[in-house]
């Protein structure tokens, strides 16, 4: 087995995010700048999403949008605001600028050596260039919420300026507040905002463990599948990531299916504007192309269990000969994220596999991003001393526990003198909702339910919760006669 076999292999069985140094030595894109970059797109406009210098999530339906070249781009970052085009009615102290998630094959198109100068063969991985890419450019303070994608593993290759990687473990997940609203393919969202958590409302975050690393020009970082990650830019810098296919993949998009019909189902029967559903870059579906996609993901993973092979997965395979390529394009969601900075290991975590970092090659290091424990994750992030958090912690409790005192045996009834009549009573002895027999039984609920009205967001938040939709998925497997191991 040569070399570059041997790395790609050993990334593939790894849990842990790894960082490698020394490898883009023979990428001609390893050198790129912003102004050799205006240099290739004198004209050419990219669209920028505009966001807030600010520790508040900002959603990308929330953000603004400006199209600009990259030399406006590079004299707003520079400060001459009078030659930076639309960028100049942003205030480059208060706001960043992000150039994210486009698609190498489409704003190289007319540059297709820029294409070639992207080669993640050097790490194993022959059938990943340019085109299977995507690029990122943005300002210092740009950043993409805290997410996990759920098809495939990252390569993140940093090729100038730092960027910073906040990643959590799959494990976390039920730390994360996760949330598919807005809704985009293959991106579950985490409601906390990561540079300044709300504990009062998001208290279970502190329970996470944090793997904090900060990405270094020429370095690549390879991001294991369902890693949760918050990526932020420190300074201008220039990125260019790759997703790569796992088998796994069909399983999930027939999850992503079931999740994108029954938003879209939901959508259609409420009167909320669209954007506050979506994010930009999706598109409104009918229900009959939802239903078209699910049924074709459905098959992909019938053909694709069909033809597993009895022993390893063939890691070499083209990605237009394996089982389901044919969703490739149908909607494939583009989602990038980037991030790296090595702190001593919790000896709490328990990680199955760890990055074997044996040297492969002369002048390269492979190193794995280790975990983090809460205090340091909070002053590397400057979120708040130890102290004030558990002073914030500790209010949580006492609030929780005066709110319950104070309205413990409270009862709403309605009361009616006929014998026929039907007695309903509300009580916050548990915070589940039951019903039994109307006449003689208590029904119970939290008291949130009486503040305000149910939504169908509240539904959402219901019916695409992950575990409804992998039940729904193992029904339609049921259903279709279709046996899985994912």
């Amino acid at each position: 087995m040569c070399e570059r076999d041997l790395i790609r292999d050993r990334l593939l069985d790894t849990a842990e995010p790894v960082v490698l140094s020394g490898f883009l030595s023979t990428w001609k894109a390893s050198g790129l700048t912003p102004e050799t970059l205006a240099g290739v797109f004198p004209e050419h406009s990219l669209k920028f999403r505009i966001g807030k210098q600010s520790t508040e999530v900002q959603w990308e339906n929330q953000c603004q949008y400006a199209s600009a070249s990259v030399s406006e781009f590079n004299e707003w970052v520079n400060g001459d605001c009078q030659n930076s085009g639309s960028l100049s009615c942003f205030s480059r102290d208060m706001h960043w600028c992000y150039a994210d998630y486009k698609r190498m094959a489409e704003i190289f198109k007319d540059q297709p050596g820029f294409l070639k100068d992207v080669d993640w063969s050097v790490l194993g991985f022959e059938n990943y260039g340019g085109e299977q890419s995507t690029f990122w450019l943005g300002s210092r303070g740009s950043n993409t919420v805290c997410h996990y994608d759920t098809y495939g593993c990252n390569l993140v290759a940093q090729l100038y300026g730092r960027k910073r990687w906040v990643l959590f473990p799959p494990s976390d997940t039920p730390y994360m507040y996760p949330t598919r609203i807005p809704y985009e393919e293959s991106s579950v969202f985490s409601q906390v905002s990561v540079k300044s958590p709300d504990l009062m409302k998001f208290p279970d975050f502190q329970k996470v463990t944090p793997y904090i690393v900060t990405l270094e020009p020429g370095d690549v970082l390879f991001v294991p599948s369902k890693w949760w990650h918050f990526v932020e830019s420190l300074e201008t810098s220039i990125s260019v990531n790759c997703w790569v296919d796992l088998p796994k993949d069909n399983a999930e998009r027939v999850r992503e299916a079931v999740t994108r019909t029954m938003i879209f189902s939901l959508m259609s029967e409420n009167e909320d504007p669209v954007d506050s559903w979506l994010n930009p870059t999706e598109d409104i579906t009918s229900g009959s192309c939802n239903l078209e996609y699910l049924h074709l993901a459905l098959s992909a993973l019938a053909k694709s269990e069909s033809l597993r092979p009895t022993d390893s997965f063939d890691r070499k395979r083209n990605r237009e000969d394996s089982p389901g390529g044919d969703l490739e394009e149908p909607r494939r969601k583009i989602a990038a994220k980037e991030e790296r900075s090595c702190v001593s290991h919790s000896s709490s975590v328990n990680v199955p596999k760890q990055y074997d970092s044996t040297p492969v090659q002369c002048g390269t290091r492979v190193q794995n991003v280790v975990a983090t424990s809460w205090n340091e994750f909070c002053q590397t992030m400057g979120i708040t001393s130890t102290n004030e958090v558990e002073q914030r912690s500790d209010q949580l409790t006492r609030n929780v526990s005066t709110e319950n005192d104070s309205k413990k045996g409270l009862e709403l009834s309605t009361q009616n003198a006929s014998s026929d009549s039907h007695s309903y009573v509300c009580s916050t002895s548990d915070g589940m909702f039951s019903v039994g027999d109307v006449a003689t039984s208590e029904v119970t609920c939290s008291l949130d339910i009486l503040k305000r009205p149910m939504t169908a967001f509240d539904l959402a938040d219901v019916f695409l919760d992950p575990e409804v939709v992998d039940l729904i998925f193992k029904k339609l497997l049921k259903k279709f006669n279709i046996s899985s191991s994912s």
